[in-house]
């Protein structure tokens, strides 16, 4: 989405590779059926028992509950599955037409997805990491989960030029 925003000749190399890895993501949302199913035994503020020992653990109730936690994973996998889904089939179109409107189409998505998704990877990285010690908070940390998922799709797609392959 970056690419599709700034225009930069420099996104075309790498493009088709992070398009792919998103192709991944209903895969990761099936590994994710395990993580809801065994909350009980990952999150400890899924045992009333634990939020009721701690006064600042019972104000976070609303939040930190196993419903809530679960709708929450499913609006954060449908707005990555959507962009996803119509970046890449736009992509796909432009290269098939050569028709402009979906490299417009993709700009437009990319705007508002760009602030969906760091809003969604800083909720989701409080949820699942951050909450693991649900007495711990910190307001850096799910921003910093957004650069370090930048950092590694940049990892991801980087080869180095003095190596075989």
């Amino acid at each position: 989405m970056l690419q599709h925003l700034t225009g930069g000749g420099w996104g075309f190399v790498i493009r088709r590779v992070l398009e792919a890895a998103t192709r991944t993501l209903p895969l990761i949302l099936i590994l994710f059926v395990p993580i809801v199913l065994g909350a009980h035994w990952i999150y400890p503020w899924t045992h009333a028992e634990e939020m009721a020992k701690n006064e600042a653990l019972t104000q976070k109730a609303k939040y930190l509950n196993l419903t809530f936690f679960t709708v929450r994973a499913a609006i954060y996998f449908a707005i990555w599955l959507t962009l996803a889904f119509f970046l890449n089939r736009w992509s796909l179109l432009q290269d098939k037409t050569a028709d402009r409107q979906w490299t417009k189409r993709m700009r437009m998505l990319a705007g508002p997805g760009m602030v969906l998704l760091v809003f969604t990877v800083t909720f989701a990285s409080i949820d699942w990491f951050m909450s693991l010690d649900p007495e711990w908070s910190s307001t850096i940390y799910g921003f910093i989960f957004v650069g370090a998922w930048s950092l590694s799709a940049l990892a991801f797609v980087v080869r180095g030029d003095g190596g075989p392959g």
